[in-house]
């Protein structure tokens, strides 16, 4: 299940990201109830434009990463339980995959969704950004540990 979800989350963010880029500026924004507008922006650096002049930095720094998190879910995928942390990284890996696309085939990544809140303003991204940060909130709790897992002999006491 998780390895077919990688690539249908990253195609539908491509997908999107495709349909959003072949639309006429003057078609956008596009508000969708009130509080969350579409748009397009490019962006060529990390989040919030960072290192933006620093474009090989921009590119392989999310490949190395990327790479990381795919050998781990490698070593994860035949374990048995670990649903969420296998989830997690699923997620995380579809967004990176497709900013990763994104930035080697356009040169940056297009960036269209903004949540018309004055703390959230300023912020526009991507499905695969949500993605991302979803997999990211996730992480925690597929490492949580029952205590009952937790063996007493193996718990030190002072003599």
């Amino acid at each position: 299940m998780f390895v077919v979800l990688i690539p249908v989350l990253t195609c539908l963010d491509l997908v999107i990201k495709y349909a959003i880029n072949s639309m006429d500026k003057k078609d956008l924004p596009r508000n969708i109830a009130g509080k969350i507008e579409i748009d397009k922006f490019h962006n060529k650096g990390f989040p919030f434009g960072k290192l933006k002049e620093n474009q090989k930095v921009v590119k392989y720094i999310p490949v190395f990463i990327t790479s990381v998190l795919i050998g781990g879910l490698s070593f994860l995928l035949p374990q048995k339980g670990k649903k969420i942390k296998k989830l997690s990284l699923s997620l995380i890996i579809a967004g990176s995959l497709s900013n990763i696309f994104d930035r080697f085939t356009r040169g940056y990544v297009v960036d269209y969704i903004r949540i018309k809140v004055k703390v959230l303003d300023k912020v526009i991204f991507n499905i695969g950004d949500i993605f991302i940060v979803l997999g990211s909130l996730m992480m925690p709790f597929g490492s949580k540990k029952k205590i009952n897992n937790i063996a007493v002999d193996n718990i030190p006491t002072e003599e």
